[in-house]
């Protein structure tokens, strides 16, 4: 189960940055969900506080083919399949006030469906190519320009009001089966060398876990 929560250091300084945590253990954990815990942390977060963000935020209308896709391009990798996703919630955090001159923002929050594996994916996108507090080099998207934080997201309490809304809309179709939980272990116990175990994770794994795994080698 998830829960949304504020980490150790924002509930000391009051900051209005929420992120998804791992009920059990308090482990942030927000990369992606399905839509049963989304909505399972959503139902049971309650927020009473009325602290401002750091800067202006705006939800972005992506109701546009094009435009949706162009903000898919900006999000996702090369590696990833943007005809499976669907954009359920984007905000723009407008730290340098340029917005309303440029109609981009510095820094975005996304919530992308993938119809592939019905899954929720949660991240962040930017101009810039590397994380402000740490200088964390980001991964480069699609797009020219426009870098990946794949790392869980801190937002404010407006994004998670905003998407708990979205999700009522959600365009979920099919469930994922326990068959097909259980063909993965069928194959599993088949391999019997390097490429097998290679050609099976290829054959199973959604883009995300690929790209998780890479970052762990």
């Amino acid at each position: 189960m998830l829960e949304i929560e504020k980490g150790y250091k924002y509930k000391q300084t009051n900051h209005n940055a929420w992120s998804l945590f791992i009920k059990t253990n308090h482990r942030c954990n927000n990369r992606r969900a399905t839509l049963e815990d989304l909505k399972y942390a959503l139902d049971n977060w309650t927020n009473t506080e009325k602290y401002e963000y750091d800067c202006p935020l705006y939800f972005i209308n992506f109701k546009e083919k094009e435009k949706e896709k162009e903000y898919l391009k900006k999000s996702c990798s090369i590696k990833e399949n943007i005809e499976d996703r669907e954009i359920i919630c984007l905000m723009g955090q407008d730290r340098e006030k340029e917005y309303n001159t440029t109609g981009e923002c510095l820094w975005y929050k996304i919530v992308m469906y993938d119809k592939r594996d019905n899954y929720y994916y949660l991240r962040s996108f930017s101009k810039r190519s590397f994380r402000g507090g740490d200088k964390k080099l980001l991964d480069p998207s699609r797009m020219n320009g426009w870098y990946i934080d794949y790392s869980t997201i801190s937002a404010p309490a407006e994004f998670w009001s905003y998407l708990k809304v979205q999700l009522k809309g959600s365009p979920v179709k099919t469930r994922y089966k326990k068959e097909d939980e259980n063909k993965f272990w069928k194959e599993f116990n088949k391999i019997e060398n390097r490429k097998d175990l290679i050609e099976m994770l290829k054959k199973n794994l959604t883009d995300e876990e690929k790209l998780y795994l890479c970052e762990c080698i």
